[in-house]
């Protein structure tokens, strides 16, 4: 069993459901857990809403980890509490209230390959 640490990051350009993680595929049997979701909001007046969702794969199913949770202008929304578990080719997405792009998602992830 290999484990390895890594991140999945993005910027918020719109409105749409956007991929920030993905399990991937391949070897067979690889698992991720998210241990911190990392939420910048770099405008320095608004301040937007952010919704994160896991994809769960194998339910074909979108089930929300937080939902339209406000980050203030020029703060740091830190989720570390929460130790998401996913699968092969679950995923991640981030979904921000405002199309101006303010909106930046890290999330730190640790793969485990069987």
């Amino acid at each position: 069993m290999a484990n390895d640490f890594t991140f999945g990051a993005v910027n918020l350009t719109n409105t749409t459901r956007t991929l920030v993680y993905s399990v991937p595929t391949s070897p067979v049997g690889k698992t991720a857990v998210i241990h911190s979701c990392t939420v910048a909001n770099t405008d320095g007046t608004d301040s937007i809403d952010v919704t994160l969702e896991v994809y769960d794969n194998s339910a074909t199913t979108y089930f929300p980890v937080s939902s339209t949770v406000p980050v203030p202008a020029d703060s740091v929304l830190v989720l570390d509490g929460i130790k998401l578990n996913l699968e092969s080719d679950d995923k991640l997405y981030a979904t921000s209230s405002d199309a101006s792009g303010n909106l930046t998602v890290f999330a730190s992830v640790l793969e485990i390959t069987p």
